[in-house]
């Protein structure tokens, strides 16, 4: 399935293998919404996303813990 046009919402987006993942979503052409809760690790996604394309990142910091 082609991925440009598509907008994926990604969890845990910024550390390890999510890393690897919404840059090779990216190179497909994807959309990636990329929420992580580490500052550090969001930092790092950034960087590493710069000129990476066609897709496009909206990186957001939300802690989806349970807040029960």
């Amino acid at each position: 399935m082609p991925l440009s046009q598509r907008t994926i919402l990604y969890t845990g987006a910024a550390g390890g293998l999510g890393l690897d993942t919404t840059l090779d979503l990216m190179q497909s052409g994807a959309t990636v919404v990329a929420v992580d809760n580490d500052l550090r690790k969001a930092a790092a996604l950034e960087q590493a996303a710069a000129g990476v394309g066609p897709g496009r990142l909206l990186l957001e910091r939300l802690d989806l813990g349970d807040h029960a």
